[in-house]
């Protein structure tokens, strides 16, 4: 059962439709926005350093073209191919809003990251929200009850989902914050590591072409500690599909899934239940004015790192089954730890 309590214990009402919530503890301050359960501002106590891109308009939160900063994703994160839905002997047509209309894209233009998510309870280093997804939103079937849980660890944010359909519908939930370690105009300084062992190609329409390839002598390989700017301005990414960074990757799945980025004086550790990765080094930019920032959101303003299932997965036999019932509930976690560098 979802509540809707009224409380005053670190919450912010911009008006009836933000509400804007904090948690924190020794170490860092979250807020989170209602709309999307969106990651809104990170804070980094010991820098006095926001770390995450923030809209400086609320409004931008409604507006799929604006990043969908900090936001869930759902019902379905990345794409699907030609917007066609195939499963159990039934057709479903969605919308294709990504990729000139070659595919469906993080649930539609009204997926989860617009939808008024309601806080369900709160603690001082901890909030969950839930949100109920009708059959047929957005072109997807099924009821599906979701809850979002984020809870404060030391230096992690950890996030937990949960979600319980009536019916076998798809799934494939992600977090779309865009990370800015150091404060700097770009993240093309910061660096980055990771195990990931695969890459998901695209077809000349951006779609996934269903293979994955190995890194391995590609300009996708990031076993080795690397600068952003060494990697996204290699000739192959810089091309108008991609402007940079834009793909799907798979770890390793015989070492830990983990991946490390660099900037300035923090680093962010991630880890994940999840077998793959998007990551996008945010080469389209849209614009709009940032919170906490005098620049606008302008090309590689920011990386965001979307923990998730493989894109197109229930489009290819070989990819994650991601086709879940009420036999078969979803749970999956995220991990994003940010800490001062050592130096050695």
């Amino acid at each position: 059962m979802f509540i809707n309590k009224k409380i005053s214990y670190n919450q912010t009402i911009m008006d009836d439709m933000f509400k804007i919530y904090t948690i924190e503890n020794d170490k860092h301050r979250v807020s989170f926005l209602n709309i999307g359960a969106a990651i809104y501002e990170w804070y980094v106590k010991s820098k006095k350093r926001h770390v995450v891109l923030t809209n400086a308009n609320l409004s931008d939160y409604f507006d799929s073209t604006k990043g969908m900063l900090g936001a869930t994703i759902g019902r379905v994160a990345n794409r699907i191919k030609d917007g066609i839905l195939t499963f159990d002997n039934n057709v479903y047509f969605l919308e294709t809003n990504f990729d000139h209309g070659a595919n469906t894209g993080h649930g539609g233009n009204n997926g989860f990251h617009t939808r008024p998510f309601v806080m369900q309870s709160i603690e001082s280093d901890r909030i969950t929200f839930g949100y109920v997804s009708k059959h047929m939103e957005e072109g997807f079937p099924g009821e599906v009850m979701v809850y979002v849980h984020y809870r404060l660890d030391g230096d992690a944010l950890i996030i937990n989902y949960e979600a319980y359909p009536d019916q076998r519908t798809p799934i494939n939930l992600t977090n779309h914050t865009y990370f800015n370690l150091s404060g700097e105009d770009t993240i093309l300084n910061h660096e980055i590591q990771s195990n990931v062992k695969y890459y998901l190609p695209y077809n000349d329409k951006k779609q996934i072409a269903g293979t994955k390839m190995l890194v391995m002598y590609t300009p996708y390989i990031l076993l080795d500690k690397i600068k952003l700017a060494d990697v996204v301005m290699q000739k192959e990414l810089q091309i108008p599909m991609t402007n940079g960074l834009d793909h799907c990757y798979m770890f390793d799945p015989d070492r830990k899934q983990l991946l490390r980025v660099i900037g300035g004086d923090l680093e962010l550790n991630v880890s994940t239940s999840y077998p793959a990765v998007h990551i996008y080094t945010s080469g389209f930019a849209s614009k709009q004015a940032l919170k906490n920032s005098d620049e606008p959101f302008n090309k590689y303003r920011g990386i965001a790192l979307e923990c998730q299932y493989e894109s197109d997965a229930v489009s290819h036999k070989y990819f994650s089954d991601i086709i879940f019932g009420p036999d078969r509930p979803y749970k999956e976690e995220i991990r994003y730890e940010i800490k001062p560098v050592i130096k050695k």
